[in-house]
């Protein structure tokens, strides 16, 4: 990163950690200096009042996802780019994305290797325009939820930690 710039990272069980300092980041361990950062801007509130004001959102994949369609849900139609999710009704304008990642694993059970499949990767963005519903249910909908899409040989992408997504307004 340049100067000036940053990313915002929360964590827990850090007591032993000084309130700022160096720390090492990723496999190359690369130094990085942390401190303490007021994140007002960050509020939920402030976000949800922004979606019901531009009735906009977008929504940030945190980890890979596995969609039925590559990078699009299976409830978004692929004609009109509208679907639902719950009480959420929207319309996919724009989605920033990446090259798919290859995620495979292994099959205890069968004792056999599971097929690859094509995720969208973690970083994408997906820009929505909200036209039925309010922002706490998109809130409650897709913030902190999982908008993976499980498959006949890869069950439970949610609960193994794919398709973890966050909200913001734009």
């Amino acid at each position: 990163l340049r100067r000036g710039i940053g990313f915002f990272a929360e964590f827990e069980g850090t007591v032993l950690l000084p309130d700022s300092g160096l720390i090492n980041l990723g496999g190359d361990r690369r130094p990085a200096h942390y401190q303490p950062a007021q994140v007002s801007d960050l509020s939920l509130e402030k976000i949800a009042r922004r979606i019901q004001e531009r009735r906009r959102f977008k929504l940030v994949l945190a980890t890979p996802a596995l969609f039925e369609h590559g990078w699009r849900p299976k409830w978004i139609d692929e004609h009109t780019l509208e679907g639902s999710r719950g009480s959420v009704r929207v319309r996919l304008v724009a989605v920033a994305l990446g090259k798919p990642v290859g995620i495979g694993g292994f099959d205890l059970v069968k004792q056999f290797p599971k097929p690859v499949h094509r995720f969208a990767p973690a970083g994408s963005v997906y820009f929505f325009e909200l036209l039925e519903g309010d922002a706490d249910a998109v809130i409650q909908t897709f913030h902190e939820k999982s908008v993976s899409e499980d498959s006949e040989t890869f069950p439970e992408t949610a609960r193994q930690g794919f398709g973890h997504s966050l909200i913001g307004a734009w």
